[in-house]
């Protein structure tokens, strides 16, 4: 049986058999028959005015509205699929959608989907839905890869509180501790886990973070729990204290097989870095920038000859460019302006290289609201043992000068990068 089914006259279930809950609703009209109910819900929704309906039937109520004093109707024909209690459903308005049915017992909401009319059921049956394979089974620590490991302990990392089932990756905002430079590529590292089931979305999720997620893909107020195990995948889930120890653990103790993963990582945190820097200064001028690509190619083709230092001082000079442009007759308003940055990068850039070593050149530094997210100081701080990492060296130079030999534990690792920043 359809909810459009339940409109005047098609009253196939007694009034009287309401659920309780709702009996405080119609005690206006409990000197009515169900006949006589019915009879002034027929002529309600025909139209006939409600002040006359209050006096003829003498309802006592300073409501203004009659169909909030009607009975609910007893749907027998639904049981809920969670608690297994019995549905009632309001009345139809004149104007509007047909009320769906709701459970008198867990409050479900029948016909919606993906668990959208926020009941305890539906959330869990959501979250189950979205989590798929990885409830079946767990993923062996051992399977993890060394990219994997860091990028789960920068995230584990953002939890403080001990003792926690579940944790948060939330992108915190310029004060506050942050996962990865910028959104993008912090919802592709916590997708990266996600997709392979390493972390899972936590029972503990809120409804309206699941709404947040559903409609907007928005996955920073999301809770997470690790789905990690010991051993094989039908161990038990290693808890988020134990599991950030193991990873720990691991990274104290450098070895040589990390290269590769950290100078994949090393390179995407740097333009991701870069890309933050030109955000944060698109933002305090007046131009119209649209251009993101090809400033992404722009400051990628940089990387192996300078350092994220002094490409900040490219990128400062190339947006303090482009908003004196505005203005001039051959630039057609700000968005052509914003459109002239990546090519002003480059043009910095080659100006740098044409003047005399050390003249003429401002050293740029981190700004005090955008620190080192998470992941940077998982590599560098922890594993490297080198807060400021590579930002004053370019990553070529600090990859075999710097890096490697701290792997290999050779010792004149710190001596290298001290001569390099003289």
């Amino acid at each position: 049986m359809s909810t459009s089914e339940f409109e005047p006259g098609s009253l196939e279930q007694s009034l009287a058999q309401v659920s309780p809950t709702v009996e405080p609703l119609i005690e206006p009209m409990a000197h009515l028959s169900p006949a006589q109910i019915e009879e002034i819900y027929k002529r309600y929704f025909s139209g006939e005015r409600t002040g006359d309906l209050i006096r003829e039937f003498d309802i006592k109520t300073n409501l203004s509205s009659l169909l909030k004093l009607f009975p609910l109707v007893s749907r027998a024909d639904l049981t809920c699929p969670y608690c297994s209690s019995p549905a009632t459903q309001r009345r139809r308005a004149k104007l509007g959608q047909i009320p769906l049915p709701a459970c008198t017992g867990c409050a479900h909401v029948y016909e919606t989907f993906d668990g959208r009319c926020g009941c305890e059921g539906c959330r869990h049956a959501f979250i189950n839905k979205s989590n798929g394979e990885g409830l079946k089974g767990r993923i062996p620590y051992a399977d993890l890869t060394i990219r994997e490991k860091i990028i789960l302990l920068s995230a584990l990392t953002m939890e403080n509180d001990l003792g926690r089932t579940s944790f948060s990756i939330y992108q915190l905002q310029k004060h506050d501790p942050k996962f990865a430079p910028t959104p993008a590529f912090h919802a592709h590292c916590q997708n990266e886990l996600f997709a392979r089931k390493i972390i899972l979305i936590s029972e503990e999720t809120t409804h309206s973070s699941l709404e947040l997620c559903r409609m907007h893909e928005f996955t920073d107020f999301l809770l997470w729990r690790p789905n990690v195990s010991a051993s094989d995948e039908t161990g038990k889930p290693l808890e988020i204290d134990l599991l950030r120890i193991c990873l720990w653990n691991e990274f104290s103790e450098i070895k040589t097989d990390y290269g590769a993963a950290l100078i994949e990582l090393m390179y995407e945190l740097a333009i991701e870095e870069l890309m933050e820097y030109l955000a944060h200064m698109v933002s305090l001028s007046s131009v119209n920038f649209k251009a993101w690509a090809a400033a992404r190619s722009a400051l990628k083709s940089l990387l192996p000859s300078k350092s994220i230092s002094e490409i900040f001082g490219f990128i400062w000079g190339a947006v303090k460019g482009a908003e004196k442009a505005i203005g001039r007759k051959n630039i057609n308003g700000a968005a052509h302006a914003g459109n002239l940055i990546p090519s002003n990068i480059i043009q910095a850039a080659e100006a740098f290289e044409a003047r005399p070593p050390k003249q003429g050149h401002r050293e740029f530094f981190r700004l005090s609201h955008i620190k080192p997210s998470q992941i940077s100081n998982t590599i560098y701080k922890l594993i490297l043992g080198d807060k400021d990492g590579a930002f004053k060296i370019p990553l070529p130079r600090y990859i075999s000068e710097v890096m490697r030999p701290t792997l290999e534990g050779i010792t004149t690792a710190k001596a290298a990068k001290a001569f390099f920043e003289q």
